[in-house]
């Protein structure tokens, strides 16, 4: 099933503004609106994506919604962000088990034919976002259970997404850097 263009831009606002929607929904609406939007987003996506490394990601949304419904506890909404993290620390790591690093197959869609010091590098890097993912679950569950809900918002509706922006940027310029480097060799 191919999602029309309004529900993957809800499904991006959806889980992109999830932590500012929790800091709003739960001072206004309480537990049960906030799970029911992380189990629809998160059924939707299973249900439309392609990717099936990707679905027990939305399992976990899934189960992290129910349990806060089912309890009435927002600390099951709360730890979201910390599933998705290790959900993908999983994904990434399990990659490295596999003939391509996750970080080489996002490679080969703009370079087919990636040399070896690519798929090298590319191994490297996948190590690298694996760290992150588990330092950003770390912070995550930190702020989850010791944090106000603002600082929780904070760090996962913003400093979590300007890390990683800060992390992909940085291996943008070193890979240019490492290419020009190799060309010269």
């Amino acid at each position: 099933m191919r999602p029309s263009l309004p529900i993957k831009i809800l499904l991006i606002v959806a889980f992109l503004g999830y932590p500012f929607l929790m800091l709003f929904g739960l001072s206004h609406w309480g537990i049960t609106p906030i799970a029911l939007v992380l189990m629809v987003a998160a059924i939707l996506k299973l249900l439309v994506s392609k990717h099936s490394q990707l679905k027990p990601l939305y399992i976990l949304g899934i189960f992290c919604g129910l349990v806060s419904l089912l309890r009435q506890d927002e600390m099951w909404v709360k730890f979201y962000p910390t599933c998705m993290n290790v959900g993908w620390f999983l994904v990434f790591a399990w990659s490295l088990r596999t003939e391509q690093s996750m970080i080489e197959r996002f490679a080969r869609i703009h370079e087919p034919d990636l040399p070896p010091t690519g798929v090298a590098w590319t191994r490297k890097v996948t190590y690298v976002w694996c760290g992150f993912f588990l330092f950003n679950a770390t912070v995550s569950a930190y702020t989850a259970l010791y944090a106000s809900l603002a600082t929780w918002t904070w760090y996962n509706g913003f400093v979590a997404y300007v890390l990683m922006g800060c992390l992909f940027a940085s291996e943008f310029v070193l890979r240019h850097f490492h290419k020009a480097r190799l060309a010269k060799i």
